[in-house]
């Protein structure tokens, strides 16, 4: 089709050649617009003749089934896409459902909605005693307009911001709202229209129930799009099984809701010292007692912290008192039952007060928290005055007979002549001729001679003394703790919950989007997650084929697998480049722009009207000539990227709110692609070798290459690697791992024989057979030439199995960058028709009118 004049004749552009209103490539991205449309159920209440068609119902309207429906973005007619000038769904104001625009469907007494999913069993509200309702509160002002004083409209729209009250308040959006019962009346929340941006940064990676499902993507924090699965992944159950806590059933919260619901339900159980007073083979173990076998051992919601020697039991109190230094303390006596801090000569720990231990020496070993030094004194001259037979001599006084002769501390330095007296001055005298003088212990002198001296506070020889215990609990024991003890967000695992509960919900691991591009410049998501075996297809970047079109800036240069991919990787297939991105959200006018004309050519991203986005005052307005500028209070006038222009479109006439901001894909590269070593080409060592497990060895599957390598049995066992490098470079190394044993393993990393953790890198469980995971990154320096990197672990029992070595190096920018896109769809979809994603016929909906709008608004029609 062409371009056409108001008097029906092709436009032509300036070298004489029609313009064309559309392509095929234009075809192409609209039909994807009209997909996921279905008949209704065949109607029992008109004939319909016998045909093909017989089972479908040709009467009523289609409806937009959502999980068929393309969710990527798609390019108009104008240089542009469908979703723009409509605002993006992170500035949603916090709250959204209580702010004005905000619209509401009576559902009546089905509490299931109609352009979302929920999971069905919430229809049995009866059945299942777990579901909550998000019940408004009579007190609320949202409650007061859906209620209407009993008179229900179908539909509600909001006039005004509102305030929160109740539960309101502790909610970030809510679905369906129930305002009465008997009978139960609901409402489902339709918010308004919103756009999300293609590529985003800072996103974290959401999960389904269980980790190893499909469906591990990355989602933005800022939105609310997954729950709040919480638990201590230093605790083995939960690894095995995190906890959801959720105001009401299929609750979305955003990142920070999250952490915050999780930190406040932490354990509140009292910090106490480990217990092994039940004793072994029990199964009534109460918090921080000891030694458990099985969860089952312990009593009520408490879980067995499994431990293979004397680490740390979490929300247990392993600290020491603190308790002074004093000297060791022989006055009581031997045979007692009543020793105090440092006194002996105890026997067993009962012998001792309090919480104090017995601390058995064969001879003259140092005792823990005890004062075995010796005051240091100053070196004076021998003193004879005192005289002989006297039993009061002071340091170097003489003649003493037996250290009871002296004073204090002091011992008799034995000596039959002129024998040097050590710590005594004799420059100025020999003293006189086998006299013994008094002298510091620790300053032996002349052997045989006999002194005064001060003791070294050994104690007696073989006597046990009382101290502080280190209350470490029993070497090896497992011990009963709270599993929500420091509670924050999931890893990785199970969630529990039944299954109406469970949608996606929201992991601590980080997550970066990258662009595939193919030899068309046209570009597809690919989600770098922590579990890249089960990333969906639409978003893996070896599978997805959902490209669309990006509009590239400068000479419309890309990169490509034709032109060798620039510093981007090849993908598998060799059909498309791998690159990661950086996205820049710029501001565009610091100061007034010429005309709207000026502003609709430059600004594409839409903005929330300031009377919905805050309270009166939130924005100050400057009428302009054709436009009207809303600046933030906090701005002061001056122009930034949250500066809102407000106009009526120059070709149609409708109201725009247009936000101040570019985004832009900056494509990067990498100095060298993302390095995979073989756990099994490693150069094995140590006392005990770590065991090679080939893939005919084994009924696990989800390692890479030919096998693994396994560190059962092999205490101070090692791996070894050789990377060599043309310069020196810092480089991030990971290991990918798996440990479905109930302990926290601890490794060393070293490189180039240097400890990379001083207190060693924790390999936690992964909690279930065949879940491998990457351990804790670090960023390392390499040199050039050869540099040995090497695992290390010495634990003799039962260790981690090792996949690979990953060394990821530095990426660098590029030269290649192109326009954000939006799109409507939510990217993370339902499985089972049971309401775990937010792939809404509501936004398949928004993005129709979208379409349909530009159609009639262009400027061709």
């Amino acid at each position: 089709s062409c371009s056409s004049s108001p008097d029906g004749t092709p436009q032509r552009d300036e070298h004489g050649r029609i313009i064309q209103v559309y392509t095929n490539d234009d075809i192409m991205s609209f039909s994807r617009a009209w997909t996921g449309f279905q008949a209704h159920k065949r109607r029992g209440n008109y004939e319909n003749e016998e045909s093909s068609t017989r089972h479908r119902n040709l009467l009523d309207p289609l409806y937009i089934e959502e999980s068929w429906r393309d969710r990527f973005p798609k390019h108009d007619l104008t240089g542009g896409y469908i979703g723009d000038t409509y605002p993006l769904c992170v500035d949603m104001p916090g709250k959204a459902f209580l702010h004005k625009g905000a619209k509401y469907l009576l559902l009546g007494s089905n509490p299931l909605p109609e352009l979302m999913v929920d999971h069905p069993d919430l229809q049995h509200g009866d059945l299942y005693l777990d579901i909550k309702r998000m019940v408004l509160d009579p007190s609320s002002n949202l409650y007061a307009e859906l209620y209407n004083e009993g008179e229900y409209r179908a539909v509600v729209t909001l006039t005004e911001n509102l305030y929160c009250a109740g539960n309101e308040c502790d909610v970030d959006t809510v679905r369906v709202v129930q305002v009465a019962t008997n009978p139960d009346i609901f409402y489902e929340y339709v918010p308004l229209p919103c756009v999300h941006q293609a590529f985003y940064e800072g996103g974290k990676q959401i999960s389904r129930k269980d980790r190893d499902d499909e469906g591990v993507m990355c989602a933005d924090p800022k939105l609310p799009a997954a729950s709040a699965a919480c638990g201590n992944q230093d605790i083995i159950a939960s690894v095995k099984s995190a906890y959801q806590f959720h105001k009401y059933t299929s609750e979305r919260v955003t990142y920070t809701t999250a952490e915050d619901r999780c930190a406040s339900h932490s354990s509140t159980l009292p910090v106490i010292p480990l217990d092994d007073s039940v004793g072994d083979g029990k199964t009534d173990y109460g918090h921080c007692q000891g030694d458990c076998d099985f969860d089952s051992d312990c009593l009520g919601d408490l879980v067995c912290f499994k431990r293979s020697a004397d680490e740390a039991v979490p929300g247990c109190d392993m600290s020491v008192e603190e308790l002074p230094v004093i000297p060791l303390d022989d006055s009581v006596g031997n045979g007692k039952t009543d020793y105090g801090h440092c006194q002996g000569d105890c026997d067993r720990d009962s012998d001792c007060l309090g919480n104090l231990v017995c601390f058995e020496r064969s001879a003259d070993e140092a005792v823990p928290g005890c004062d075995m030094s010796v005051e240091e004194l100053p070196v004076i001259p021998l003193d004879d005055s005192v005289g002989n037979e006297k039993t009061d001599y002071g340091h170097c006084q003489g003649d003493c007979d037996r250290d009871s002769d002296c004073l204090g501390n002091l011992v008799c330095f034995k000596r039959p002549g002129y024998e040097a007296v050590p710590g005594c001055d004799m420059s100025a005298g020999l003293g006189t001729y086998g006299w013994d003088y008094c002298v510091n212990p620790e300053q032996l002198g002349t052997t045989d001679w006999d002194y005064c001296v001060n003791p070294e506070q050994l104690g007696t020889t073989t006597w046990d003394y009382c101290v502080n215990p280190e209350q470490l609990g029993t070497t090896g024991w497992d011990y009963c703790v709270d599993p929500m003890y420091a509670s924050g967000i999931f890893k990785f695992g199970t969630v529990s919950g039944a299954d109406f509960e469970l949608g996606y919900h929201w992991t601590s691991f980080n997550c970066s989007i990258q662009a595939k591009i193919n030899n068309e410049g046209y570009v597809a998501l690919a989600h770098e997650t922590d579990n890249m075996n089960s990333i969906p297809p639409h978003l893996d970047a070896e599978q997805s084929l959902n490209y669309f079109k990006v509009y590239w800036d400068g000479d419309g240069a890309y990169p490509s697998p034709a032109n060798g991919c620039g510093k981007c990787r090849l993908n598998i297939n060799a059909d498309a480049c791998i690159c990661p991105t950086k996205v820049k959200d710029e501001i565009v006018f610091t100061a007034q722009p010429a005309s709207a004309e000026d502003i609709i050519s430059s600004l594409y991203i839409g903005a929330i009207p300031p009377d919905i986005a805050g309270p009166s005052g939130t924005f100050i307005s400057q009428p302009c000539d054709g436009f009207t500028v809303h600046f933030p209070q906090t701005s002061n006038g001056v122009y930034t990227r949250e500066t809102i222009f407000e106009l009526n479109h120059p070709y149609h006439g409708t109201k725009l709110f247009l936000k101040n901001t570019k985004s832009t894909v900056y494509l990067e590269g990498w100095e060298h692609a993302t390095t995979i070593l073989e756990a099994e080409d490693a150069l094995p060592g140590g006392p005990s070798v770590p065991n090679l497990v080939l893939a005919n060895e084994t009924n696990r599957n989800r390692f890479s290459g030919a096998g693994y390598m396994h560190f059962e049995g092999a205490g101070q066992g090692y791996l070894e690697w050789i990377v060599s490098v043309p310069e020196n470079i810092d480089a991030t190394i990971s290991f990918r791992y798996e440990d479905s044993w109930e302990t926290t393993n601890v490794v060393d990393i070293l490189v180039n024989d240097n400890v990379i953790s001083p207190e060693g890198t924790k390999l936690g469980s992964t909690g279930n057979w065949d879940y491998w995971m990457d351990s804790e990154s670090f960023l390392v320096p390499l040199n050039s030439g050869d540099n040995t990197i090497q695992l290390k672990y010495s634990d003799p029992w039962t260790g981690p199995r090792v996949d690979y070595l990953k060394i990821e190096w530095p990426t660098i920018p590029s030269s290649y960058s192109f326009r954000n896109a939006p799109h409507f769809m939510s990217l993370s979809q339902d499985y089972n028709d049971e309401g775990e994603g937010e792939t809404t016929a509501r936004d398949a909906y928004y993005e129709t009118d979208a379409v349909l709008d530009h159609y009639h608004y262009h400027p061709n029609t």
